[in-house]
């Protein structure tokens, strides 16, 4: 897909060469798991294109490849950078090979967004696989919350921790009229509206319209997908004005309902529904029980949207482990998260490069993340490549993959902020109890030991060209990260 003259991100763009895209388009794309890899394929991953036909598993490829490396070349030009075509061209061919025969993949937001005029003209959000979000008091919850409807309805997975505080809710001043617009910003924005007229004093309370927003199952032009309708953002902001009229109400209850009735209200585009992880203390009762139907019956309607998971990092946040057994036996949550872990990392090596002020997560659990940041994360198979030495080129290829990612702003300046300090990445493998089945345990620790020193060579090396700073971490396995 080729990018518009409005383009506001991107403005320079890379083309692979069209021998590379002819010899993409002669090969047999290993789906595997006899068909059904392709059913998910075309059902998930493949967009229509513009004359009407879906996308085969070469033009994602090549719609992926040409969006990281624009993403790339534009940052270089904008910067003053000197940008090598023929190096660039011949690098980018391999990655394309690569990629074609699964031995690295972007994340599944990277495989149906990158290299969309989409992209292009809204930003890198759309790419990357989930954030994080506080929700605080009086001055920021509507922009916090606003935050988070715009990512969910982006794709991107949230994580979100309700902070106890003293929240105060005021009584609207009178109301108006306010029609909602036919947007992503737009169904933010009215959530925000409601949410200040609550939370800030003097504010009239709006009255909405749906008039201009479009019907149920006609496309999405940007994102993709289909609409819903308006019948789930009426819903939400119903919902919210009951919240916020309830006497009483507990302040981390309140933020948490909030939270999980977006989630049940965004389904982004009708391609990706919305993943949360609510973040609470161990010392919390109410957070506790968020989850006990029994004791919040009406809670049952949304609050399955999240999971719930308490920090532990005091000596006396562990010894309440007992409260949580307790409930897990019960309900199988709130879950743990080791908020040391999260300041210490790796054990073996002196990782991370500086301090990770990182203290909340994302809903997957594998990335430790800060207020607003984002989790940019790419997939290696080690299974897939015929020798470690393949692997470890798939390992170079998807740190230059996310490493690309980062350089491309969001729409939001809050996130741009800590992803340009940070540049947080993630690079991960698919099947490795299945390479560890196919090479065993020992010879898979050595591999990894190598793999992970080439991803961390590979985005100081990537960053420090670039001219912005390498990577606090840069690996993710199994909810482990470095």
């Amino acid at each position: 897909m080729v990018a518009n003259r409005l383009a506001t991100y991107v403005n320079h763009y890379f083309t692979l060469s069209a021998e590379t895209c002819a010899s993409l388009f002669k090969m047999k794309p290993p789906f595997g798991y006899d068909g059904f890899g392709e059913i998910v394929f075309y059902r998930t991953y493949s967009r229509v294109k513009s004359d009407g036909s879906q996308e085969s598993w070469a033009d994602v490829v090549i719609r992926v490849i040409n969006g990281t490396m624009s993403i790339r070349k534009d940052w270089y030009i904008k910067n003053s950078i000197e940008w090598d075509e023929e190096y660039w061209q011949k690098y980018a061919s391999g990655m394309a090979f690569a990629m074609f025969r699964m031995e690295w993949l972007p994340a599944g937001r990277g495989m149906w967004a990158m290299g969309t005029p989409f992209v292009y003209e809204k930003g890198s959000m759309a790419l990357n696989n989930c954030g994080f979000t506080k929700l605080g008091g009086n001055s920021r919850l509507s922009d916090d919350l606003h935050w988070m409807m715009d990512a969910l309805m982006l794709g991107v997975g949230v994580g979100f921790e309700p902070i106890r505080d003293d929240l105060k809710i005021y009584q609207p001043v009178g109301t108006y009229i306010h029609y909602v617009q036919d947007s992503r910003e737009g169904w933010a924005d009215a959530l925000k509206l409601l949410v200040d007229a609550y939370t800030k004093p003097g504010v009239r309370k709006p009255i909405f319209r749906f008039d201009l927003v479009r019907r149920k199952g006609l496309p999405i032009r940007g994102f993709g997908g289909l609409a819903s309708g308006p019948a789930p953002l009426k819903r939400l902001l119903e919902q919210v004005e009951t919240l916020f009229e309830t006497p009483g109400i507990d302040v981390v209850r309140l933020k948490a309902d909030i939270a999980n009735m977006i989630g049940v209200c965004v389904v982004a585009g009708n391609v990706r529904r919305s993943a949360e992880l609510a973040k609470g203390s161990v010392q919390d009762r109410i957070f506790l029980d968020l989850k006990d139907y029994d004791k919040y019956p009406e809670r049952d309607d949304w609050g399955y949207m999240s999971n719930n998971s308490v920090a532990l990092f005091d000596d006396a946040d562990f010894e309440s482990l007992g409260e949580v057994a307790r409930r897990v036996i019960v309900r199988g949550e709130p879950g743990v998260l080791n908020l040391r872990n999260f300041k210490y990392g790796r054990i073996s090596k002196p990782i991370p490069v500086r301090e990770d002020k990182a203290d909340g997560l994302n809903p997957c659990g594998e990335i430790p993340l800060e207020d607003k940041e984002l989790c940019n994360v790419v997939e290696t198979l080690p299974t897939m490549c015929p020798s470690v030495e393949r692997w470890y080129q798939a390992c170079e290829y998807a740190a230059t993959y996310a490493c690309s990612v980062s350089l491309l702003p969001t729409h939001r300046k809050e996130t741009n902020r800590v992803v340009a300090r940070n540049r947080r990445i993630g690079v991960s493998i698919i099947d490795w109890t299945g390479w560890i089945v196919a090479a065993s345990m020992h010879r898979v620790t050595a591999y990894m030991r190598k793999g992970y020193d080439i991803v961390r060579k590979t985005a100081a090396d990537r960053n420090s060209e670039a001219g912005v700073p390498e990577p606090v971490r840069v690996t993710t396995i199994n909810k482990m990260v470095a």
